[in-house]
């Protein structure tokens, strides 16, 4: 915004001038972010925001306790991991070292972070700000009022997915975005058809005891956005693309889900499926997989029951990308096998899934 000068319009109809002031330190535009995550949503459009940790330890190597100190972590209400690095435009590094910085975050958290890591940083997190509560709980309140009453168990597998396949936003937040950082975020964004590569410019306007902040977002050019159209694609345009076997999936999983009492969950690319009180599975029709979690979001190495599981899934869908924790299922072998899966592997799973200290 090049104006120095906005004005304020207050309830009996006067204008208060407001003028652009720096901020004290980068420390204060930093604080600001934690306890206000609307700024990201009026910057940020289209999401909701949730503060994982501030000052999240980076390793940069497997049982690292963490080389870098990242200065925000989110997750938004679509499961994205957001990281964000806050400069002040005084600072010389905003010009081109913070780029720098956040990629070798991203770089480096997706691969070293443990599976669940941002959960747990989540937990204790609002476990220190609450010390008489019980964190889990606060952080299941906490990812239910993000998305709407989304499982917490189906979020931070989405949360997972997301983190191991790239799927993350790297914002660089300042007071004001000098010319050179605009082009480098322009052309990363445009270019990394995954990742969102963005910078947020928030500057504040004071007068008359008044302060206001004026969110604004740079990098998601016409170019960028043709770059991510396909990621931004509806369920339902990838539904009508997928083959018969993937569709045919989706009619007979619905049935069987609703008529157990379950739910449909959708999301952008995928249909996430309950029944009996538990999370099943989601397909992907971009990519006419079924995906099942064997190890549950907080899980560890698989149990008998679950490796029981997963090598009579081997038996029925042996086209299929069945790794130990997340085996992903073609709908042409499930429909081959429709029977086996609906009579035995789901009915089985669930009863899984129930047995487990963590269960839904």
């Amino acid at each position: 915004m090049d104006a120095t000068t906005v004005y304020l319009h207050t309830d009996g109809g006067g204008l208060v001038p407001m003028t652009k002031q720096t901020y004290a330190s980068e420390a204060e535009l930093q604080d600001f972010v934690a306890r206000n995550p609307v700024l990201l949503t009026a910057g940020l459009a289209d999401r909701r925001y949730l503060l994982v940790k501030r000052e999240m330890e980076v390793p940069d190597r497997e049982a690292s306790s963490g080389r870098w100190s990242l200065d925000h972590l989110f997750v938004d209400d679509q499961g994205i991991p957001t990281l964000i690095e806050v400069k002040q435009a005084s600072n010389r590094e905003i010009r081109r070292m913070v780029v720098g910085q956040l990629l070798d975050y991203a770089a480096n958290g997706t691969e070293y972070w443990p599976e669940g890591e941002l959960y747990r940083a989540l937990v204790a997190r609002l476990q220190h700000e609450a010390p008489d509560g019980d964190g889990e709980a606060l952080a299941a309140e906490a990812v239910a009022e993000l998305t709407g009453n989304v499982d917490p168990a189906e979020f931070w597998q989405r949360v997972e997915d997301n983190l191991r396949s790239g799927r993350v936003r790297l914002v660089v937040l300042a007071d004001a975005i000098p010319a050179e950082l605009r082009r480098v975020v322009e052309f990363l964004n445009e270019r990394m058809p995954d990742t969102e590569v963005l910078a947020m410019e928030i500057p504040q306007y004071v007068g008359e005891g008044h302060r206001t902040l004026v969110p604004s977002i740079v990098g998601r050019t016409v170019a960028a956005e043709r770059a991510k159209r396909v990621k931004g694609r509806h369920w339902a345009e990838y539904l009508a693309e997928a083959s018969a076997a993937t569709r045919t999936v989706h009619e007979r999983l619905t049935d069987w889900s609703l008529t157990r009492g379950g739910e449909l969950s959708e999301a952008n690319e995928s249909m996430g499926y309950r029944a009996e009180g538990v999370f099943l599975v989601r397909l992907y029709p971009r990519d006419d997989e079924l995906e099942m979690s064997l190890s549950r979001w907080k899980g560890g190495n698989l149990n008998e029951e679950a490796e029981a599981i997963r090598q009579r899934l081997i038996e029925i869908c042996p086209s299929g990308k069945l790794s130990k924790k997340v085996p992903y299922l073609p709908t042409g072998d499930l429909v081959e096998n429709w029977d086996a899966f609906i009579d035995e592997i789901l009915p089985r799973y669930i009863a899984y899934v129930k047995s487990l200290p963590n269960a839904d």
